[in-house]
């Protein structure tokens, strides 16, 4: 069917008052999710359906279907949809649904967090998300905060990189390692604000000797953070304060064993997980 057909035919099942938000239980989706990803660039034909959007015991199944969407589309089909997810995540009544989980107990800033996606990231922060809220990988009891999911990326990135500097994976690793402090330090700002926050102290030269990024270690030196060298902050899992060539030295093996739970999970499209791990 083409698009236009499909669009044409969307449009009258939403007039003729077809529930666009119920799940199909063959599909696993809504015709909302389905029309988002199949008919991206038909934002204006969805209105209807976004006027219709119900907040009640599914909505929060529906946020997540909306954000998986959202790592599924091609770049270039990600505008109309992040609008979409903007929208609806400022209508009344959406903040108490914001940390439900999904069918593998993940919150929504996990999911953004583990994708390294800093669009979603900034607009489920500004919704109001707790991103004190730990996943919990039970194989291995271990607790890991979205900051922390951020970091062991990037540390797992920095070996990778290491690994094939000179290979065509080699500029990937490096890009996506820039994207995990794009995303760190967008969580960290999140918490400093905060008075229970369990990064006391953590500066983003913290991030930056964490995630293995000597250029931003470099930029932010040469940007008057040199200081910062100094300063001593409180990571969990470590016992002590550190500083932040002391993260250079640490492991992280707890916070890397748990980040392989969350690889085999589904979370996002397979194209766009391949490329991170790529």
């Amino acid at each position: 069917m083409s698009l236009e057909r499909s669009t044409e035919m969307f449009s009258l099942l939403v007039e003729f008052g077809a529930d666009a938000w119920t799940k199909d239980p063959e599909r696993g989706s809504t015709l909302y999710q389905d029309a988002l990803v199949y008919m991206p660039k038909t934002f204006d034909m969805l209105e209807a359906a976004l006027e219709t959007v119900r907040i009640d015991e599914n909505f929060g199944e529906n946020l997540h279907g909306l954000l998986n969407a959202v790592f599924a589309l091609q770049p270039e089909h990600r505008l109309d949809i992040i609008d979409t997810f903007r929208y609806i995540l400022c209508k009344p009544g959406t903040i108490k649904y914001l940390d439900t989980l999904d069918k593998n107990g993940l919150t929504m800033v996990q999911k953004a967090a583990y994708m390294l996606h800093l669009e979603s990231l900034k607009l489920l922060l500004d919704a109001g998300v707790d991103a004190n809220v730990p996943y919990v990988c039970a194989t291995d009891n271990v607790n890991l905060l979205p900051l922390q999911i951020v970091c062991a990326w990037g540390r797992l990135l920095w070996w990778g990189y290491k690994e094939n500097v000179e290979s065509q994976a080699g500029p990937r690793q490096r890009l996506n390692r820039e994207r995990a402090f794009k995303v760190a330090a967008e969580l960290l700002e999140w918490h400093r604000v905060r008075p229970d926050n369990p990064f006391k102290g953590i500066t983003r030269l913290h991030l930056a000797h964490c995630i293995g990024d000597d250029a931003e270690v470099g930029r932010l030196i040469a940007a008057g953070f040199g200081e910062d060298q100094n300063v001593k902050g409180c990571w969990p899992g470590i016992e002590r304060e550190v500083l932040p060539a002391d993260l250079i030295e640490e492991s992280f093996e707890n916070e890397i064993v748990a980040l392989g739970c969350l690889r085999v999970l589904d979370i996002g499209s397979t194209a766009e997980t391949t490329r991170l791990w790529g």
